[in-house]
């Protein structure tokens, strides 16, 4: 444990390091705090000291910081807080911010103290959530892309045969979109795609999963639902469909596929039989549901 005749040299280590430095007391009173700290937490460097450091923490987690403090002071070395911990603090405005904490153990004038050094989180939090988004998601209409639809299919397929219950999955394509694109151009053919999207984003639960498939087929995924609603909530979405104003003239029509989940089979069986229905009800016309 680095060990200090007094808190000048700490002082001097804080205003040189790049982080926010605080030095605190066995009670978690702050004596020490640089700039980047006051910064960081929305005070002035010397407005921090005599302040507990509980006052830089979400109240819900105050009582388990305390006890964790405490625990660190008596063996430092056996306590996994010192390096990279990842926690919450509390801004003075009240927000509250990720921040990446290192705790070093120092001996100031005989007593026991920790020099703590963090560092805000907020922007790379935002950068990971951002490209999460983007991994995800369909860049032209914002929902959920295939890649991610597979995965959530698969965790409901699991649910279901750990859990029991059951659940649908709608296959849509909209119907000669091929003639949308020839006939107006792939900028309007895209206008169709997010006016679609749209409309039927406002036919489902939060619950449901709408996901863009691949070009202009799309998959909907039903949790707790019965072949009886799906098949309804096809029906309600065709019939939508038909009479929404799309950017394009003329009327757009959509074909569905609607299948249900049978305990024990696979993802790629589930898929393949709601294709298979999709595909039925492409043979028998266009603008129709059929349940297979």
């Amino acid at each position: 444990m680095p060990s200090f005749a007094d808190t000048a040299t700490l002082r001097w280590m804080g205003d040189i390091s790049p982080y926010a430095v605080l030095l605190v007391d066995g009670d978690g009173a702050i004596r020490q705090a640089n700039a980047k700290a006051g910064t960081l937490f929305g005070y002035g460097a010397e407005e921090m000291v005599g302040l507990s450091i509980e006052t830089l923490v979400p109240e819900g987690d105050r009582q388990r910081h305390g006890e964790l403090r405490e625990t660190y002071l008596a063996a430092p070395r056996e306590r996994p807080m010192g390096a990279g911990r990842e926690l919450q603090a509390l801004h003075r405005s009240g927000e509250v911010i990720p921040v990446e904490i290192a705790l070093v153990p120092v001996d100031v004038a005989g007593t026991r103290m920790v020099m703590v050094s963090a560092i805000d989180l907020s922007v790379r939090k935002a950068l990971e959530a951002q490209l999460h988004h983007q991994a995800n998601h369909d860049p032209l209409t914002g929902l959920v892309n295939r890649y991610h639809f597979e995965e959530l299919l698969a965790r409901e397929i699991e649910r279901g045969q750990r859990y029991g219950g059951g659940f649908a999955l709608i296959m849509l394509d909209i119907d000669h979109f091929k003639a949308v694109n020839d006939t107006y151009g792939h900028l309007e053919g895209d206008k169709v795609l997010r006016r679609f999207a749209e409309e039927l984003t406002g036919k489902i639960r939060a619950a449901d999963t709408l996901a863009r498939w691949g070009g202009e087929e799309f998959m909907l995924l039903l949790p707790g639902t019965d072949i009886a609603g799906a098949r309804a909530l096809a029906e309600a979405i065709r019939v939508a469909v038909n009479g929404c104003r799309m950017p394009v003239p003329g009327q757009v029509t959509v074909s569905l596929g609607v299948t249900g989940y049978r305990n024990g089979e696979s993802v790629w069986g589930l898929l393949k039989r709601v294709d298979e229905a999709l595909y039925a009800a492409k043979l028998a016309g266009r603008d129709q549901v059929v349940v297979l």
